[in-house]
């Protein structure tokens, strides 16, 4: 029974990881806040979207009390630098080949004011 929940709950998120990257089809770079999901549900939303945003797909998961997870992803394999992001939002992790995932302890505000006043990390 855990089994297949578990694979039920995964084609759901499919679905839904799917409908919310066609809604931001030829976008550029985007920035989503989710509620809390799991580190693996965040990659795969933010891979999801990338592939159909034409830039880099930031994906937050959380809530400020807590903190966020996050996975941000460009399509192809030029390497995303987060050192300032982390530095700035208090955030952990890295990544490379145009994938980086971690987390960081900031509002929804303060991470969206980062990415208004700076270009996204390249």
């Amino acid at each position: 029974e855990r089994n297949a929940y578990k694979e039920r709950v995964g084609t759901l998120e499919e679905t839904v990881f799917a409908d919310i990257a066609r809604e931001h089809t030829g976008e550029g770079d985007v920035v989503l806040f989710e509620p809390s999901m799991r580190g693996d549900s965040v990659r795969r939303l933010a891979d999801a979207v990338a592939h159909t945003c034409g830039g880099v797909a930031a994906v937050f998961s959380g809530e400020d009390r807590g903190g966020y997870l996050y996975a941000l992803v460009r399509s192809g394999e030029k390497d995303i630098d987060v050192k300032q992001m982390n530095a700035v939002l208090h955030g952990r992790g890295g990544g490379r080949g145009g994938f980086a995932q971690g987390s960081v302890r900031a509002t929804q505000e303060e991470i969206s004011a980062f990415f208004a006043q700076t270009p996204f990390p390249v």
